[in-house]
């Protein structure tokens, strides 16, 4: 079973965000299941854009979502639609910061 590293906010910051707000997790990932594609992230997009997140629409320790480019690993006979993706193995959609992602 693949490994997923993600990033999860653990406290809401208090003025300026800090580390200690965040934790990296490591966890297991199921292998791609019928209709999905397991992606490695390469590139993640963190920007001032998802400071509002910190305060309202993010849960606390569970994975934050944005933008992401990554490396389809392995697939099954057809795609996800949640992401565009291309039979040279490239593809992205706004998911969360992790290294893994079915």
């Amino acid at each position: 079973m693949p490994k997923s590293r993600e990033i999860h906010l653990v406290q809401r910051p208090s003025g300026a965000p800090k580390p200690a707000d965040f934790a990296l997790v490591e966890r297991e990932v199921a292998d791609a299941a019928d209709r999905e594609v397991l992606v490695e992230n390469l590139y993640m997009s963190v920007d001032p854009a998802m400071r509002p997140r910190l305060t309202a629409g993010q849960a606390l320790d569970e994975a934050m979502m944005g933008g992401a480019l990554g490396r389809v690993g392995s697939r099954s006979t057809r795609a996800s639609r949640s992401a565009t993706w291309s039979p040279t193995g490239w593809a992205s959609g706004n998911t969360s910061p992790q290294t893994a992602r079915a």
